[in-house]
């Protein structure tokens, strides 16, 4: 009985550890931190937009110019639709666009 015990607390140790270890997509995809990955997801809250997936915009870039040094990435919703991600060195959200590049968040 007391190693089953034992084997129950290591169980629930190691799977508290695994959850607590993962990163979201949006961290995952840019590198942020936990800190910057809450400004980030704050900033998509308040424009609306509730992603599926992320990626960097490697090809898929909008024409808008975008300052040298800040990066673009794809969001692709639950719907399909595309949204561009501006940010910046400090992985703060810069602009967020539609797939038409209209600006719903933010200035560049």
């Amino acid at each position: 009985m007391r190693k089953i015990k034992i084997l129950f607390i290591i169980a629930l140790l190691v799977i508290t550890l695994a959850a607590c270890g993962q990163k979201s997509a949006i961290q995952s995809a840019t590198g942020a931190s936990a800190q910057q990955n809450r400004t980030i997801e704050d900033a998509l809250d308040s424009a609306g937009i509730t992603y599926e997936m992320i990626n960097e915009a490697n090809h898929n870039r909008p024409d808008t110019d975008i300052p040298e040094g800040y990066k673009v990435y794809n969001l692709i919703d639950k719907d399909g639709k595309n949204y561009f991600m501006v940010l910046n060195n400090n992985f703060e959200v810069v602009v967020l666009m539609d797939s038409d590049e209209n600006i719903i968040w933010g200035e560049l």
